[in-house]
């Protein structure tokens, strides 16, 4: 073959093809708990415009129970704390994670939050009767 009828070929072969396009069904989702989590409501709110602009359809994160929980490196539960109510926990953690949620909404954007461990120290052992 020619040089020449290489080249016509190639050109007839990219006419002739299809584009690839993306599914309309598919969703983009993102986790960055660095920029969304740990640097304050400012970068917040930056990160999340930056996803916003990019098409972000849900934001994922992860929320260790040790980052809430009063007193997590203690080794003992603490006393006269009502480990049940969510105002005990860490209240300016709870207004970065308010603040994702209520952001992340205004923008049209879905979020999923995955609780995890670390747990806080007191919670990693107990005995048979606190099992009970």
């Amino acid at each position: 073959m020619t040089p020449r009828l290489i080249l016509a070929l190639t050109a007839a072969l990219l006419v002739l093809a299809v584009p690839a396009r993306a599914g309309h069904t598919q969703e983009s989702i993102v986790q960055d708990d660095r920029l969304l989590l740990n640097f304050g409501t400012g970068e917040q709110v930056v990160a999340l415009k930056e996803l916003d602009l990019l098409g972000v359809d849900t934001v994922h994160t992860v929320i260790n129970w040790s980052t809430l929980a009063p007193k997590p490196n203690a080794t003992k539960p603490p006393k006269g704390v009502d480990l049940t109510d969510p105002a005990s926990y860490d209240e300016e953690r709870w207004k970065v994670i308010d603040s994702l949620v209520r952001e992340a909404t205004f923008r049209g954007m879905d979020v999923l939050i995955s609780p995890s461990t670390p747990g806080p120290r007191w919670a990693e052992r107990c005995t048979n009767a606190e099992r009970r």
